[in-house]
């Protein structure tokens, strides 16, 4: 499967006067970045899809459920997309800075975000 290439802002990538594409794990973690930045029940098309944002960017998060946040957003994604490990640290600014890493069949990637 073959998906439009987005930038870090979200929009289309032009490369080469031609739309560029993206598929495989680069594609399943384009598609988690954009789960993770959905809000639940932001989206009118799929109220299921995204994670509570709220109860990530707050005072204290706990890590626990952020993980298991993660976890359920890699399975809207895809159901074989597994979590393999999960490191948060804190930032200042309330900011959250999150590295997974992913498995896919013979498949793995790295996952960085910050909320």
């Amino acid at each position: 499967m073959k998906d439009f290439l987005l930038d870090s802002l979200g929009d289309v990538v032009i490369s080469h006067h031609d739309i560029a594409l993206v598929h495989g794990m680069d594609l399943l973690m384009q598609k988690l970045h954009q789960v993770l930045s959905t809000n639940n029940g932001e989206w009118w098309l799929d109220k299921e899809e995204g994670i509570p944002v709220r109860e990530i960017v707050k005072k204290n998060p706990e890590p626990g459920k952020i993980r298991d946040y993660i976890q359920k957003a890699a399975l809207q994604v895809d159901p074989s997309l597994q979590l393999q490990s999960c490191q948060m640290k804190e930032k200042q600014g309330r900011k959250l800075e999150i590295n997974c890493i992913f498995s896919f069949g013979d498949a793995s990637a790295a996952f960085m975000m910050e909320m």
